[in-house]
């Protein structure tokens, strides 16, 4: 099976702190792959070295065979970061219309990635509600749907059910399964991390 994110001998600090010493992975295409450690092991800034956002001091990380940070690499990257980053005077709607048309996605196409979005986090009925009256749980789903607008290659997604309930925890679960099933049949990659 193919190898998608290749990391070997990464080390990665900041300042005169070392966070990542000497860590090694290897992740296929069509596995899931969860980070776990307390806080402050470290989760975190390796999935921001992966997507390309930090800089390795030594060693290697590859994504879909490119050394990271790579621009054209990171367009096959989903991401979904520990804090929502959603724009709260905006409804559902226009969020994911924004992030879509960042992602330059158009016309007919950018329809139906929105409406499969929406639907993929049962988020359908509430997309004309403004995001400044959702739940902390619907915020977390609308940050997974814009995550997976673009079809990437590659889904990363920090702490993805953290502050929701058990219920809708085991759903976010569960439509990842689908979402993976979903590639797996169209021979991609999803990677998920939280």
């Amino acid at each position: 099976m193919e190898t998608v994110i290749e990391a070997n001998a990464l080390n990665v600090g900041f300042k005169h702190k070392q966070i990542l010493f000497d860590l090694s992975l290897s992740v296929r295409r069509g596995e899931i792959y969860g980070l776990i450690g307390p806080s402050g092991a470290g989760k975190t800034t390796l999935v921001k070295t992966i997507i390309g956002m930090e800089k390795a001091q030594s060693g290697s990380i590859e994504v879909l065979t490119h050394a990271m940070p790579n621009l054209a690499v990171m367009e096959n990257i989903g991401y979904m970061a520990q804090s929502d980053a959603l724009y709260t005077d905006l409804t559902a709607k226009e969020n994911l219309d924004f992030f879509a048309s960042l992602y330059q996605l158009k016309g007919e196409n950018k329809k139906k990635r929105m409406e499969y979005a929406a639907n993929l986090v049962n988020l359908t009925p509430d997309l004309g509600k403004k995001v400044a009256n959702f739940s902390g749980g619907m915020k977390r789903r609308l940050s997974l749907a814009i995550a997976v607008l673009p079809d990437p290659e590659v889904l990363i997604l920090d702490e993805p059910t953290v502050g929701i309930d058990p219920e809708l925890r085991l759903s976010i679960w569960e439509e990842l399964q689908t979402l993976k099933k979903k590639r797996e049949g169209d021979s991609c990659y999803d990677a998920r991390h939280g």
